[in-house]
């Protein structure tokens, strides 16, 4: 089952305010090849931006974002909890899940579905040992969180 990204405005303004900065520089800067600084942006930031999405395997969750791909066993997940930091991360907006899975070089991914009531709930069909808590460790109460009194 595949779910899109949901997108934030901070992140839009992020990756997109950047490529305009950097045209504007290169508009004024009078050389064409600097036009590639941009361009190179655009289609970087453009794959990130499209091509960040979730998918729940049989065996395991898969996070892509753009170019990056991270396979996460469903076995290993011990903790899935919404939260709302700014930690780099394949989630394309701050109200995202905090889903520790202690794999790799980072035992802590960070994804932003954009249905995450549904995908929370497929998650706990094939993760059932998981804990699902109504917020990560470290973070306050957020009265606004789409998930606090959803879990």
């Amino acid at each position: 089952m595949k779910f899109k990204s949901k997108k934030g405005i901070v992140h839009g303004l992020l990756y997109w305010g950047s490529v305009l900065i950097t045209a504007g520089i290169a508009y004024y800067s009078g050389a064409l090849w600097v036009w590639i600084i941009p361009a190179l942006l655009a289609f970087f930031f453009g794959w990130i931006w499209f091509g960040t999405y979730y998918v729940l395997e049989d065996k395991e969750l898969v996070v892509k974002y753009g170019p990056a791909s991270e396979r996460i066993p469903y076995h290993l997940i011990p903790r899935v909890a919404p939260c709302h930091n700014m930690k780099s991360s394949a989630a394309l907006s701050l109200d995202r899940l905090e889903v520790k899975h202690g794999g790799g070089l980072m035992p802590t991914s960070y994804i932003s579905p954009k249905d995450q009531q549904k995908f929370v709930e497929e998650l706990k069909i094939r993760s059932p040992q998981a804990k699902f808590t109504k917020k990560a460790k470290g973070e306050k109460d957020k009265p606004h969180g789409t998930l606090n009194n959803k879990l």
